[in-house]
């Protein structure tokens, strides 16, 4: 017996010896399983834990951008269902998921979130009574749940998954916020009906909190980056975070305020024409014109990231 002395790999999909390529929505699950035990705590040793968040989120984030994903997921509940729907739901759809396959990376051909939903509901229209029609929808019920969560698209489950990581830390978060340990317990008990073992649980998270903000913050960056509008969904997460005033969840709370800063200014190549504007009105005046140069000084958008691009 020798001793095995070198290091383990976090991820072993990602190993070059790897024979059997992971699926986007196998991939998907395990990454946010990944992320789901830091925002519950689950905290690893230093010098592995930059390298295993990075790992994670990178294929969280690869994953959910992959236009493929609905259809990997709605494959496989169907796959599950094969034999106990009616023939003509089971052709129906699979014939919306082979036209998406095929055009999925366009951008005009969103998934078939309600192509589907009316061949389910065209179905049970048929049926005469109102029992066959429930008993229908419960069979139906995995379809309609992969289809309600891409209603909006990609985008739309991008965002979604990512609030509601977000929600799970501030869940925790918020009755550690003002309150001292033993009020929070106290809290705890009675939000869990005194389930001790989820007490401990939310208990354990707060402590290793310093590890569950490196990777709340890059969740939020990822909310900032989705859409420079923000959803009200988005808007009502960020803006609870902010109420966090416990110094433990200060890098939070600065991270979701830049957000929703950002969020206030008008896009970056509206501002820089409107820079260059003034710029190339004031060049273009006969004698200076202080008037022109003292709108950059009054202006209410942030022009940091602007003027260096006309200096530099």
């Amino acid at each position: 017996v020798q001793l095995y002395l070198e290091k383990f790999p976090l991820d072993l999909t990602d190993q070059k010896s790897t024979k059997r390529k992971e699926k986007v929505n196998q991939a998907f699950q395990d990454s946010h399983q990944r992320i789901s035990y830091l925002i519950s705590g689950y905290a690893l040793p230093d010098s592995i834990a930059k390298q295993h968040l990075e790992s994670a989120h990178t294929k969280f984030i690869h994953c959910l951008k992959d236009p493929i994903l609905p259809l990997l997921d709605l494959h496989q509940v169907m796959s599950s269902l094969s034999g106990r729907i009616p023939p003509s739901v089971d052709k129906g759809i699979n014939d919306e998921l082979r036209s998406y396959e095929k055009n999925c990376t366009s951008l005009i051909f969103p998934f078939p979130s309600l192509a589907i939903t009316n061949i389910l509901d065209m179905y049970a229209a048929t049926l005469k009574h109102q029992s066959e029609q429930n008993a229908f929808y419960l069979s139906t019920f995995p379809i309609q749940d992969v289809v309600r969560k891409y209603a909006n698209g990609t985008t739309g489950h991008m965002k979604s998954a990512t609030i509601n990581l977000l929600k799970e830390y501030y869940r925790v978060e918020k009755v550690f916020n003002m309150n001292t340990y033993e009020q929070s317990a106290e809290l705890l008990k009675s939000s869990h009906d005194d389930d001790i073992s989820k007490v401990a649980d939310d208990i354990f998270s707060h402590f290793y909190v310093s590890c569950k903000n490196s990777i709340a913050i890059k969740l939020i960056e990822d909310l900032g980056s989705f859409s420079a509008q923000l959803s009200d969904e988005v808007y009502s997460i960020l803006y609870d975070l902010t109420s966090l005033t416990n110094h433990k969840n200060s890098k939070v709370t600065l991270a979701a305020r830049q957000v929703l800063i950002q969020s206030l200014q008008p896009p970056y190549l509206v501002r820089f024409n409107q820079v260059q504007s003034i710029f190339l009105s004031a060049v273009a005046e006969e004698e200076f014109a202080s008037g022109n140069l003292q709108q950059l000084i009054q202006s209410d958008s942030n022009l940091f990231d602007i003027l260096p691009q006309f200096f530099y």
